[in-house]
């Protein structure tokens, strides 16, 4: 098992890994990366993070953890004037976190189901529908249940048709969600 931190280099590097044989199997429970691509934000990954797995024939779970956020580099406490308004919190004194509005996560949407045309059926979305991370968690600085449903409806919207989708009703970070996500890539595998 191989872990990656939720940044762009980080599933930049598992991507390289998959195309290299190395990883089998993917749990990507992360998207944040692709949020902040969509706006050029800290988090970014390449064009072609999303799209190794499928083009390898490698079972995959996918889970759009992250994404309902970005994460913004700015000046020790200072909200980008971009962002004034939104739903926010702080990663850290220079990093950012505003919550996505609806107008950018159907922008997110679109670009994850861009990057999901090619799956095949060694794929299983999961969408957890209390929160794609902790922040959006019913304890969490930014959650919003209004806007956890309408990117669930977006996402429904942009993800290929052929596309195995299940939802979960707990948070992206609930025991209950991981040990599911982990059990059907078992199963994936052992298919």
């Amino acid at each position: 098992c191989i872990c990656f931190h939720a940044i762009g280099s980080g599933g930049d590097a598992m991507e390289q890994m998959i195309k290299d044989g190395i990883i089998t199997a993917v749990f990507d429970y992360a998207m944040g990366d692709i949020a902040d691509g969509v706006f050029k934000e800290l988090r970014s990954s390449s064009d072609s993070r999303l799209t190794v797995a499928s083009d390898c024939n490698v079972p995959q779970v996918l889970v759009p953890g992250g994404s309902e956020h970005l994460g913004v580099l700015t000046e020790p406490d200072v909200i980008p004037a971009r962002y004034e308004g939104q739903q926010c919190t702080w990663h850290s004194p220079v990093i950012f976190v505003p919550r996505v509005n609806e107008e950018q996560q159907a922008a997110i949407a679109k670009e994850i189901g861009k990057r999901l045309a090619k799956v095949n059926e060694k794929a299983l979305f999961l969408m957890p529908l209390q929160g794609v991370s902790g922040y959006s968690s019913e304890s969490g600085e930014i959650y919003n249940k209004d806007l956890d449903a309408s990117f669930w409806t977006y996402l429904q919207k942009e993800l290929p048709a052929s596309l195995k989708k299940e939802t979960l009703d707990c948070n992206a970070e609930s025991t209950e969600f991981v040990e599911y996500a982990v059990q059907s890539l078992l199963t994936l595998i052992e298919k």
